[in-house]
Formats: structure tokens, C-alpha cells, sequence
């Protein structure tokens, strides 16, 4: 009887919005206005049953989807848990397959595409036995405390952290009594990621003590003790299952292959992304030794490794006291660089210190976003500054600053994660649909924050050589990083050998054992990334051929903002959408609305 009416609602709406349109219908086809708006009903139908999943069987996820009402819950890791999402997905499934997808318009495939993977990909991980094979899943519990911790530094409005921090003590006891096993890759992993989840918990007291009293406080205390006590356990077990385990079997499709196709939402094969990304690697290389050269080593033949010996002797470095006020610094200026590239308001972000445990795989900065459908568009940018371990702590601060916090390198930081970057592209993308915020793929986001950094190239605020160096070194990690992905992914090479081959191809032993660690935790992301970077600078071009002096920079941004996250593959086809669509808008001059 509810259907029934949901769908008397709906054909009484469709008559309402037929009669008001009528001229226009004129000029149209019927047939064709009919069947848009249908499918625009029957994509909300089938988001709103997604989102409505999230918040009450993934809450921690739907907490990234901007749905906070499920901040003060965690995931049940159970078998009949695990059984009740399949169940759920399969009925979503089944309604999107009803949906006549050649009647959708261009815009409309592209979203039905970007549900119809993020389905898949939440199919498929149930059928992994992750409540009993996957120790990862346990910790991500861990990340998901600290996705409202970090929210809750800078919020306006309070986060509620303690429910999740409550919960956490059972999640690693359910972990240590539920694992039957893991595969070799995974358990290694999780050991790393559990000792380093250990040594951080003092982030939580600091945290959430901070405003506390003392009886809140100690009880605050008695939470985190036990949860030491649980994810010691959890280690110790974590340590049996890692002697004994076995790698994970090759299948076709395997884990990774699911991951680029479904996960990062990438249409080429791990070959011809390998080939793609040697290709990049080659020409990258080529550009960073002739930055290396221009420093007059007086070597006869430049090599990768170089850069690392003029870069640790790069001048400009601010002191630890200056360290943040120095990033804003370069923001505003980075802000007034793109004055005619880009929409006319200025970016504007949270700088703060990070805590420790993020810094397991960000070591020196982390660009938090805002989440999802989330209404405040500011994220915070976090700089890392690690506790010191000796009796001179400022020279240690200053030393771990002159490695990691450069001029170059700072500049390089706020173009990739505040403007041109990250940042921006959240707050330009705001307006998208939330198929497109929530559940599409990052590899845009970020092949975008890849390009911002050439953008302020183009527009003068990289500009010594210095920081042109950094800029081609940035350029060939990326690929370096893009390839290890793939063979990693693809069980070319295992971890260890990984690093190995990182090393081989000039990056230092610290940074490949970083790089390595990022591409593990997070596969194809570093593959998606490259590839999007190079869809975007490839569309750049076509556009500017066929427009000639009519190009536009500003406007080509703008229509990309304008697109927001999709698959790389529907790249090129929504950008065209986005240019008949708005060749009449002042974009320009657009202002996104952020609550501050």
C-alpha cells in the first residue's frame, strides 16, 4: 500500500511538471522528457535505498558520506551481519536493474555507472569471509574513530567522538576471538597497522580529555586502557596468524582487479594501465634529470638519486614556531596566483597538527575533506610534527622540518590539497549530485590535485628552481608509485621486492618504504590517480585545438568542476555535456556557499 502511494505521488508530480513544460515539450521529444524523468525518479529511488543502507548497516562509512547521524555507531563484524548486507545489496541491485539504462540521458548513465560499481564492489566484499579472514577489517574500526576525531578538531559544531571510542574495546576482542586466518599479504599488514594503532592511543586521551572534567577524564582513561588491553591481545594474535598464513590464490577476477574496476572505477586492464604508466615514468624521468643537470653537480652524468643531495640543501625552511603560519601564508598567495584560471573566491582551510596515528601513512601532511553530502565545505589541512625522543627537541623539530617542509615543498602541499587542489575542487563540485560526491571514485579528485600543482606552474607561483626541481621529482614518484601499485596489485612483486624496485629506480630507501606502505594499504589508488592526471591534461589539449583563440582556461576548470567525481572513462563525454550546458553561464564569476 506505501509503494502504491510513493508511486501516485510520483505520476501526479510527472503531470504537474508535463503541463508546466508543455512548449518546451514541443520542441522535444516527448518520449525522451518522459524517460529523463523517470530515470532521474529511479536513480533517487535506488540512491536514497543506498544511503538509507549506509547509515544503519555500514555506519562507518555512510560517517564519510557526510550522513552523521551515524557518527555514534561502528559496524556490527559479524557472520549475520555480513548475510543482512548482502541481502540488502542484492535488492538494491535488483532495483537499479530495472532501470532502462539507453533511455537515460548522458549525465544519468554516468551515475547509474557510478552506483551500478559501488554495488559490486559492497557485493563482493561480502562474499570475502571478512569476519573471519580479514584482520584489516577489525582496524578499520580504528580509522573510523579518528574520521569523527579529526572532524571534531576544528568543527564549529561539537562531533561526538565517545560513542565510537566506547565501542572500539569490543570491536578488537570480537576480532582476536571471531580470525580463523588470514593470507600472507593481509596479516602482514595489519601487524604494522595494529602496532601503530598501539602506540597512537595517547591521541584519544589527549583529545578527548582536552575539554573534559576529571571525572569524565578518568573515565576517558579507563575507556582507552582497555582498549590497549583488547588491541594488545588482538596483536598477539594477529603475529600467530601472520607465521602461519598463506598467500592469497589467484583468481580471474582477483581482489585487485575488483578494486581498479569497481573501487577506483578504472575501464583499463592492470597491462595497459602498466603500459600507461611506464610511459609517464620514461617521460617524467627525462624531466627531472634535466631539472638535476641545471644544479651543476658537476658529475658527468646526472641521476634520480640526485635530487635527494640537492634538496637536503635547500635554504629556505621556516622554523618550527613559523611552520604553520607559514602554509597559511602560502595559501593566500597560491589564492592570488590563480586570480585568472580559476573561480574568483579565495580557498580557505583549517591548518592544524595532526595526531600520530594518521601519520602511519601520511608522515608529513593530510588534506581532511569535507564528507559526502556534508554542508560545511572547509577541510583542514593537518601538519605533522612528531614527538621528540631526544634532550634537544628543538633541533630535532627543525630537522625533521628542513627534510619535510621546505619552501618547494610547502608550496607543493597547498597546490595539491587547497587551491588549485582539493579544496577547491570539493567546493566548486558542491552542487553534483550525491551519487557523484558520496560514492564516485577519487581518481578525478585526485588526478585533478596532480595537475593543480603544473597550473601554478603556468601561472607563476612555482617559480624558482627549486621548486621546479620538487615539481619534477613529484612528477616521477607519481609514476614510480602508479607502477609499484599495479605490480604489487597484480602479485607481480611482494612487498619486500616492491620497495626493492622503488629503490632501483632512484627513490631513497626512507621514501620507498613510505611509498610502498601507502600502495599497500590503499591499492589502485596510486594507479587511479596517474591515469585521471593524464585524462584530464589529454582533454585539456583537445579542447584548446578545437577552440583555438576562443579557449578558456577559467572555463574548462569551471566545466570540470562542473562534472565533479565520475569514472575516468565518462570523463571526456560529461565534459562535453558541461560545455553546451553552460555556454551561456557566467561561472566565473560563482561563489560556493561555506559555512565557516
Amino acid at each position: 500500500m506505501c509503494l502504491k502511494g510513493i508511486k501516485m505521488k510520483k505520476i501526479s508530480l510527472l503531470s504537474v511538471i508535463f503541463s508546466v513544460c508543455a512548449p518546451l515539450f514541443a520542441q522535444q521529444s516527448i518520449d525522451t522528457q518522459i524517460n529523463s524523468l523517470m530515470g532521474q525518479y529511479a536513480l533517487f529511488d535506488v540512491t536514497n535505498a543506498y544511503f538509507t543502507m549506509l547509515e544503519y548497516s555500514y555506519p562507518e562509512r555512510a560517517t564519510l558520506a557526510g550522513l552523521d547521524r551515524a557518527n555514534d555507531r561502528l559496524d556490527e563484524r559479524t557472520v549475520k551481519a555480513e548475510q543482512k548486507r548482502r541481502e540488502d545489496i542484492k535488492n538494491i541491485k535488483d532495483m537499479l536493474s530495472k532501470i532502462k539504462k539507453r533511455k537515460l540521458t548522458q549525465a544519468e548513465k554516468t551515475d547509474y555507472d557510478v552506483l551500478e560499481r559501488t554495488l559490486e564492489f559492497d557485493y563482493y566484499l561480502t562474499t570475502r569471509g571478512r569476519v573471519q579472514a580479514s584482520p584489516l577489517y577489525y582496524l578499520a574500526a580504528q580509522d573510523a574513530t579518528y574520521d569523527v576525531l579529526l572532524k571534531r578538531i576544528n568543527a564549529m559544531t561539537p562531533y561526538i567522538i565517545e560513542p565510537r571510542v566506547k565501542l572500539l574495546p569490543q570491536v578488537f576482542k570480537d576480532g582476536k576471538d571471531n580470525l580463523k586466518g588470514a593470507y600472507k599479504s593481509e596479516a602482514a599488514l595489519a601487524v604494522n597497522k595494529a602496532y601503530a594503532a598501539f602506540t597512537s592511543i595517547g591521541d584519544m586521551d589527549g583529545f578527548l580529555g582536552k575539554d573534559a572534567g576529571d571525572e569524565a577524564r578518568n573515565s576517558l582513561k579507563e575507556i582507552t586502557d582497555v582498549t590497549k588491553t583488547n588491541l594488545r591481545n588482538f596483536f598477539t594474535k594477529l603475529k600467530t596468524l601472520a607465521k602461519n598464513a598463506k598467500p592469497e590464490p589467484k583468481k580471474s577476477p582477483s581482489y585487485y582487479d575488483m578494486i581498479l574496476r569497481d573501487k577506483i572505477q578504472l575501464d583499463q586492464s592492470p597491462d595497459e594501465l602498466t603500459k600507461s604508466a611506464e610511459a609517464s615514468l620514461n617521460k617524467a624521468k627525462q624531466n627531472l634529470l634535466v631539472m638535476i643537470k641545471a644544479f651543476n653537480l658537476k658529475k658527468q652524468n646526472a641521476e634520480v638519486k640526485d635530487f635527494y643531495t640537492i634538496a637536503a640543501n635547500v635554504k629556505d625552511v621556516p622554523e618550527y614556531e613559523n611552520l604553520l603560519m607559514t602554509v597559511a601564508q602560502e595559501i593566500k598567495k597560491s589564492n592570488k596566483a590563480m586570480n585568472d584560471v580559476l573561480p574568483g573566491s579565495e580557498m580557505k582551510v583549517f591548518v592544524n597538527h595532526m595526531p600520530e596515528y594518521p601519520a602511519f601513512l601520511n608522515p608529513s601532511y593530510l588534506f581532511l575533506p569535507p564528507y559526502g553530502i556534508e554542508h560545511n565545505l572547509v577541510g583542514t589541512l593537518f601538519i605533522h610534527t612528531p614527538p621528540t625522543k631526544t634532550a634537544n627537541p628543538r633541533v630535532e623539530l627543525n630537522a625533521f622540518i628542513k627534510k619535510n617542509f621546505t619552501l618547494p615543498q610547502i608550496k607543493l602541499l597547498v597546490t595539491e590539497s587547497v587551491v588549485p587542489g582539493k579544496q577547491m575542487f570539493y567546493s566548486y563540485s558542491y552542487n553534483t549530485k550525491p551519487i557523484r560526491r558520496a560514492l564516485a571514485s577519487n581518481a578525478v579528485l585526485d588526478g585533478w590535485s596532480a595537475y593543480a600543482k603544473h597550473l601554478a606552474y603556468e601561472t607563476g607561483y612555482i617559480n624558482t628552481k627549486e621548486d621546479v626541481l620538487f615539481l619534477a621529482f613529484d612528477d616521477y614518484a607519481r609514476a614510480v608509485k602508479a607502477l609499484a601499485d599495479l605490480k604489487l596489485g597484480t602479485q607481480s612483486l611482494d612487498y619486500e621486492e616492491t620497495i626493492l624496485f622503488m629503490m632501483s629506480q632512484g627513490i631513497s630507501k626512507e621514501d620507498a618504504e613510505v611509498f610502498t606502505r601507502q600502495i599497500a594499504f590503499n591499492p589502485g589508488v596510486a594507479a587511479g590517480e596517474l591515469r585521471a592526471y593524464e585524462e584530464i591534461k589529454t582533454l585539456r589539449k583537445k579542447y584548446k585545438d578545437a577552440q583555438g583563440a576562443d579557449f578558456s582556461l577559467a572555463a574548462f576548470h569551471n566545466n570540470l568542476f562542473y562534472v565533479g567525481k565520475v569514472p575516468v572513462s565518462a570523463l571526456s563525454s560529461e565534459l562535453d555535456y558541461a560545455y553546451k550546458m553552460n555556454k551561456n553561464m557566467d561561472m566565473k564569476n560563482y561563489t560556493p556557499k561555506i559555512n565557516y
